[in-house]
């Protein structure tokens, strides 16, 4: 799970607000949801990192590894100017052929999209309606939607990529399953965006409605 610098944008969900004024009260509410919200910056990206790795590890499993090792600690990366948040290796007898070695990789993906999809079907029902549960929840559906955007830059792509070079698709013949993907980013990001509003926005009588940014992670 590497995280690459060009990605370290902002950890911190921000709000823009308007030079119009707003109740106090809604202020300091908006206060208080930002200032939890950073609180659970670091154990919702610990989170994330267990389910990108153990997609890793599960999927490997999955392709008949006899070993799996999981680190979990940070460290600098080999290949690139990064740092690798985790990684995962695992070993076949036999060896391991190119398709087994893209479904291991593309796993997280998957878990992804899941992870999202699960957030996007808890809002439509409005579950949960507590906002100090839905926060957090919020933040671990950015971090895999973050995840999951980054994938659509080709250089920053690792595990989507090695999927398209396997089935051996060039360039144009990848355009529709990008084209697919960024729907995806974008149908998330919406979601995303409102579970954000229902949280920091307190709109009153006469209070102003204010926009918010869904925050951008690390490459992983």
């Amino acid at each position: 799970m590497k995280a690459r610098c060009l990605a370290l944008i902002a950890l911190l969900s921000t709000t823009i607000f308007p030079l119009s004024a707003a109740h106090a009260e809604d202020e300091l509410s908006n206060f208080k949801a930002r200032v939890e919200g950073a609180g659970w910056l670091f154990p919702t990206l610990t989170l994330h990192v267990v389910l990108h790795e153990g997609s890793h590890a599960l999927g490997a499993k999955m392709m008949g590894a006899d070993y799996v090792q999981i680190t979990w600690l940070p460290k600098p990366g080999r290949k690139e100017r990064c740092c690798a948040l985790g990684t995962t290796g695992w070993v076949k007898r036999g060896g391991t052929t190119e398709g087994e070695r893209a479904f291991v990789g593309f796993a997280p993906v998957i878990t992804n999209v899941a992870t999202v999809a699960a957030y996007a079907l808890l809002f439509e029902f409005g579950v949960p309606s507590n906002e100090h549960v839905r926060l957090p929840l919020t933040e671990v559906a950015a971090w895999a939607w973050a995840d999951f955007a980054l994938e659509l830059v080709p250089y920053a792509s690792t595990h989507v990529e090695n999927v398209y070079k396997y089935y051996g698709l060039n360039s144009w013949q990848r355009i529709p399953f990008r084209m697919v993907h960024l729907g995806l980013v974008v149908l998330g990001y919406h979601y995303l965006r409102r579970g954000q509003n229902s949280i920091f926005d307190h709109p009153d009588d006469g209070a102003v409605t204010r926009e918010t940014m869904i925050p951008f992670a690390m490459k992983f």
